[in-house]
């Protein structure tokens, strides 16, 4: 059937145009109001941060995780020099990536990984 037969459509679409946004905008807030909730929650949880989280300054142990951060990173350079150092004598001897690979897993599997320190 053709439309001029028929008639038009009646439906509400441009009623649904003016809701849609608005029902938008509702679901946008109560995300923010959700995730802005949260963060509060978790603030008064752990009012000195989470060890994944930046290191606030009022944190009474603040220079113990500034030190271990710092021997963390100090310690991964070391590891990725040594995987460098590996794949650049390796390129020289053209072996394949898959060698580069195993190599670099085999000698980096026996030098030490940052432990984290236990705080009394």
């Amino acid at each position: 059937m053709k439309w001029f037969i028929t008639g038009p459509a009646r439906f509400p679409v441009a009623r649904n145009e003016k809701r849609m946004p608005i029902s938008d905008a509702r679901r946008a807030d109560l995300k923010a109001h959700e995730a802005m909730a949260r963060k509060s929650a978790k603030r008064k949880a752990l009012p000195h941060a989470a060890d994944d989280e930046p290191i606030r300054a009022g944190d009474p142990v603040a220079m113990q995780r500034i030190v271990t951060r710092i021997e963390e990173l100090a310690v991964s350079i070391d590891r990725m020099k040594a995987a460098n150092a590996i794949i650049r004598r390796m390129e020289k001897d053209l072996s394949s990536e898959e060698d580069m690979v195993a190599a670099v897993a085999a000698t980096l599997a026996f030098l030490p990984k940052p432990q984290p320190e236990e705080s009394d």
